[in-house]
């Protein structure tokens, strides 16, 4: 009778257990990440004097390339281009393009689940004309974590290589002497739970 009963409530809890993950993969969070990659339109200076021509650049083979827009009626897949349309830091490259100061080299988005490090994979970020090729990654542990390795080939090569922890919806800054990136990574219900769209970025703060 006792080993019916141990049986039964085993059975009830590997059930529970296998609803529970279940339910945690089918509400897998996803992100949209959105990057600005811009320079100083400013020649000379003082920092020019402590710039130097690298010579190696980001290891870009390990780099995904992103997957072609989804259409509107679409749910988006890991690594997918978000239309331009949808991109929603318009009003940030305005205000670069309007300062006189920076230049926009790149504005691109993307579509990723939450990957944890082990398993997220590095895009290959490529401005054209190649004056910006590099990698970026985003992963999810307790924060999100972004890194970038990027090479601004104008005149000199320079190389930005960063990491950073970040929060959802905030604008976030990683700086060289010669150019820049602004990233934000807005959550969104993954396409298993039914729903992609993307909601409106609130930023709080720029880190």
């Amino acid at each position: 009778m006792k080993t019916a009963i141990r049986q039964g409530l085993m059975i009830r809890a590997l059930a529970l257990l296998a609803l529970l993950v279940s339910g945690s993969a089918h509400a897998q969070q996803w992100y949209a990440i959105e990057v600005i990659v811009f320079a100083e339109s400013r020649s000379g200076g003082a920092s020019d004097e402590i710039i130097r021509d690298v010579e190696s650049g980001p290891p870009t083979g390990r780099g995904a390339s992103l997957g072609p827009p989804a259409s509107s009626a679409q749910q988006p897949k890991a690594f997918q281009r978000i239309a331009t349309g949808d991109l929603q830091l318009g009003g940030a490259l305005s205000k670069l393009r309007g300062s006189g100061r920076y230049r926009p080299l790149l504005h691109v988005g993307w579509y990723q689940p939450g990957y944890d490090r082990g398993n997220t994979r590095p895009v290959r970020l490529r401005a054209r004309g190649g004056v910006i090729d590099g990698i970026v990654s985003v992963a999810r542990e307790r924060y999100l974590h972004l890194s970038a390795d990027l090479l601004y080939s104008s005149g000199v090569r320079s190389r930005l290589k960063q990491r950073r922890r970040m929060r959802s919806r905030e604008l976030h800054y990683l700086e060289h002497p010669r150019f820049g990136m602004i990233v934000q990574a807005t959550p969104f219900n993954g396409p298993t739970d039914g729903g992609s769209s993307v909601p409106p970025p609130v930023p709080t703060r720029v880190q």
